[in-house]
């Protein structure tokens, strides 16, 4: 699993595995997408409050101001994060 963070002022990616069994922690307030690297792949999300869908907004992981390098291609993306524009 590949995830990264962006905290719109700078950005920290990490590669998390059952072999480095490392975990991460992202604060509220940071943008964070992530990528399976493996077809077996499991998440587990914890929050500090309930998904409320209004509040929710997100960042393209097209967008050239972004940059992030996947590992691998994006071959599988919802319609609702594609459809998130540009940042301005």
């Amino acid at each position: 699993m590949f995830f990264t963070t962006i905290p719109i002022t700078s950005d920290k990616s990490v590669e998390l595995s059952d072999i480095n069994n490392k975990m991460l922690y992202i604060p509220e307030g940071f943008a964070h997408g992530f990528q399976a690297l493996t077809n077996n792949a499991e998440i587990i999300y914890f929050n500090t409050q309930f998904y409320h869908p209004e509040s929710e907004s997100g960042v393209n992981i097209a967008d050239p101001k972004v940059g992030i390098q996947f590992p691998l291609d994006i071959n599988n993306q919802s319609d609702k994060d594609k459809s998130i524009g540009f940042l301005e």
